[in-house]
């Protein structure tokens, strides 16, 4: 069963009782295409396309800061950008390799059925037989009431091939290659290549995390102690107070903070 894609503590109150706060998201394979599905945790209003360009959309009954989501692992749809166009209206906007883009109200949030690029020019153009085909998405299915997930996407079409890591690695990369936006498997993993010495790569996948969830409290501490011994100490003694803040246990904020001190110890 495919996990949830996208899953963020968004800021409460931003709209009031009558918003609806992005909850959950999936992306997969749908009747035409790959499809892209937003739930909110009540009923939003309306949706409409805002521009020329296709993964342009404004979405009422809606409350959400502003958002950068980047999609860490290859797909279609790289980048999804949420921008509050009022109190009650938040502008959407969907990036990549995409050709065209229709949304849906549903019950339960929005649905967006996507047309890939490389797929618009399969139709027109013979493919050659050394040409890749368009990566499969996974995906909840297109449920008038709720998207039923689908197989979990292969671990071959889940990770790039410049971030392929054996050995140690192995196991933590076949977690994100099976729950791609699993925010904790994406820190373990993170730890994981910092431990082997691939820095610059756990850096990227720690900043990713926090960029979806600020305050991870996993990827801000690894986040942190890595930028200590880059010698970044006031980065890293706001990245320990920052998970400090969003710890889960007592404990949790007492080993963030100690290690916030030391550095502002010297």
């Amino acid at each position: 069963m495919l996990r949830p894609l996208l899953l963020a503590t968004l800021v409460a109150g931003l709209g009031g009782p009558a918003s609806a706060e992005l909850v959950d998201a999936r992306l997969g394979p749908a009747e035409g295409g790959p499809a892209l599905w937003l739930a909110f945790d009540t009923q939003p209003r309306a949706v409409r396309a805002a521009g020329e360009a296709p993964g342009i959309f404004e979405i009422d009954g809606v409350a959400s800061p502003a958002r950068v989501i980047e999609v860490a692992l290859p797909a279609a749809l790289e980048r999804i950008v949420l921008a509050p166009v009022d109190a009650d209206t938040v502008r959407l906007t969907l990036s990549g390799a995409i050709a065209g883009a229709d949304a849906q109200l549903r019950e339960g949030g929005v649905l967006i059925h996507l047309a890939e690029a490389e797929r618009a020019a399969a139709a027109s153009e013979p493919t050659p037989p050394a040409q890749r085909a368009p990566r499969e998405l996974r995906a909840p299915g297109d449920s008038p009431v709720e998207p039923a997930p689908a197989a979990s996407p292969s671990a071959a079409d889940a990770v790039r091939d410049d971030e392929t890591v054996a050995g140690p690695c192995a196991a933590t990369q076949a977690q994100i290659a099976a729950s791609p936006w699993d925010l904790d498997a994406l820190s373990g993993h993170a730890a994981c290549l910092a431990a082997e010495g691939l820095t610059d790569q756990a850096i990227g996948l720690y900043e990713r995390v926090l960029a979806f969830e600020p305050g991870h409290y996993q990827a801000a501490m690894g986040l942190a102690r890595l930028r200590t011994q880059r010698g970044e100490t006031s980065v890293a003694r706001e990245l320990f107070l920052e998970a400090a803040r969003n710890a889960r246990t007592d404990g949790e904020a007492l080993q963030a903070r100690a290690a916030a001190r030391r550095l502002e110890e010297g």
